[in-house]
């Protein structure tokens, strides 16, 4: 029997016997993982380490390009920097809706209540609709059943969708997933054209801008006219985003992290993989620092 036989055969002995025997139900529950985490396996050649090895799909994405790892795979400069763009253009709609909801809490707050006997709006002659005043139960009304909720809405749907986006592993994921997150903002749009009567609709379309007034307003139009706010909202961004990625990725448990389990799991390799460390003869960890 040849040497490279012998070795196959106390491979099959230990993955076979000897880990099932001293793991119990940890190794199979581990072999259950590996069957759905790791993807499809494909079996090639490997130059770098000079035999026949089995790569699985999502292991071989989160792995190191220079450690064997796909070239369009999560460690990349050209994904990383795929999905700072991404998150960029999610946000810019995220700011967008901030936007509104703040120029409607102001405007809620500070539009003068209606006064008994005096129209809170007023038509022109060009069917021109002007907004004065506001009733003190559609206040509340607006703001307890519409600008609260959507307020929610919009801070929790930012969140939740920049995680759903950084989660993403793959080109065609992430421009699936940002054309979801684009869809889902537009709902109160559709509600709108969907919901509203014709005569409501029109209504809207004439009715001019609600302007309210307040002593504090001229420190921020102050600041908004000697301050470079594009520039600084620009840079805001940028940095939301690039935040954003370094921590999905350098984070506990993040991207680099998940890599490292997914090459234990699913390929037996790694300088921390209790599993490469007893196949390789050595029952040993290297050590962290």
């Amino acid at each position: 029997m040849s040497g490279s036989e012998d070795r196959l055969q106390a491979c099959q002995h230990v993955i076979g016997t000897e880990c099932p025997t001293l793991l119990g139900e940890v190794w199979k529950s581990y072999g259950a993982w590996g069957s759905v985490l790791c993807g499809s396996a494909d079996f090639g050649w490997n130059d770098r380490l000079g035999l026949m090895t089995t790569s699985f799909e999502l292991a071989h994405k989160y792995g190191p390009a220079q450690e064997g790892g796909s070239n369009q795979g999560i460690d990349t400069p050209v994904f990383q920097s795929f999905v700072v763009i991404i998150l960029m253009i999610w946000w810019m709609s995220v700011f967008t809706e901030w936007r509104d909801l703040i120029d409607w809490w102001v405007i809620l707050l500070f539009i003068p209540i209606e006064k008994p006997g005096v129209s809170a709006y007023h038509r022109a002659h060009d069917d021109h609709l002007e907004v004065t005043a506001m009733p003190i139960n559609v206040k509340a009304f607006t703001i307890l059943l519409n600008l609260l909720p959507r307020t929610l809405v919009g801070v929790t749907v930012a969140f939740v969708g920049t995680d759903f986006l950084i989660t993403s592993d793959s080109y065609l994921d992430l421009i699936l997933n940002s054309v979801a997150l684009a869809f889902l903002i537009e709902i109160d749009e559709m509600l709108f054209a969907a919901l509203m009567s014709q005569h409501e609709k029109e209504d809207i379309e004439i009715c001019g801008s609600i302007e309210v007034k307040h002593q504090c307003f001229g420190f921020f139009d102050t600041l908004v006219f000697n301050f470079p706010t594009p520039l600084l909202r620009a840079a805001m961004l940028i940095s939301l985003c690039v935040g954003f990625i370094v921590n999905a990725y350098s984070k506990k448990d993040g991207k680099y992290d998940m890599g490292y389990a997914l090459a234990c799991l699913c390929h037996a390799e790694g300088d921390f993989c209790m599993t490469a460390q007893y196949l390789g003869g050595h029952a040993t960890l290297a050590s962290s620092k």
